[in-house]
């Protein structure tokens, strides 16, 4: 099966430092094959017929190996490939904020019928789109949307989850 890694706050100013060489070690020596990393935040894809807890695998390992604390997300590229067919028409810089875990619905529903003015929200229990009107200026910020939800969640570009599934 084929899966696909997002790390949060990977290579962000001068913090959590990660070569994406060794990103690719370390998915390997977990035991993973045909591992191909995407852009230089964190994002790979891998083909992996284990069971088990990819995501805590991923997470000890980074901590382990490279001092490394920072949350991961690994979906089954199916649902990527949902996510990005998923993607609203919206104004502006838009971006596809992933969802670690489920938010509660009462949580996901206040959210996406707050005013977040200019910018433009849609969304799913997997993930919330964002239309930035005015991204330089924007109050919506991660922080923002996870403390909202009660949950982690990583923002990348529909593009380059669309570059994350070409083969």
């Amino acid at each position: 099966m084929r899966w696909v890694l997002l790390l949060r706050a990977v290579n962000v100013g001068t913090r959590n430092r990660l070569a994406m060489a060794d990103l690719r070690d370390l998915l390997e020596q977990l035991g993973h094959t045909d591992v191909r990393t995407v852009l230089n935040s964190g994002n790979a894809v891998f083909t992996s017929n284990r069971g088990g807890d990819l995501t805590a695998e991923v997470e000890h390992g980074l901590r382990e190996r490279f001092r490394i604390d920072v949350r991961a997300c690994v979906l089954p590229d199916h649902e990527v490939r949902a996510l990005v067919d998923a993607v609203p028409d919206l104004p502006g810089y838009v971006v596809c904020s992933v969802l670690f875990e489920r938010p509660p619905a009462a949580a996901l529903a206040s959210f996406l019928a707050s005013d977040v003015s200019p910018e433009v929200v849609a969304g799913n229990e997997r993930a919330v789109f964002i239309g930035y009107v005015d991204a330089g200026r924007t109050k919506l910020t991660n922080a923002r949307l996870e403390s909202a939800l009660g949950v982690s969640s990583t923002a990348r570009t529909p593009a380059t989850l669309r570059k994350l599934l070409a083969d």
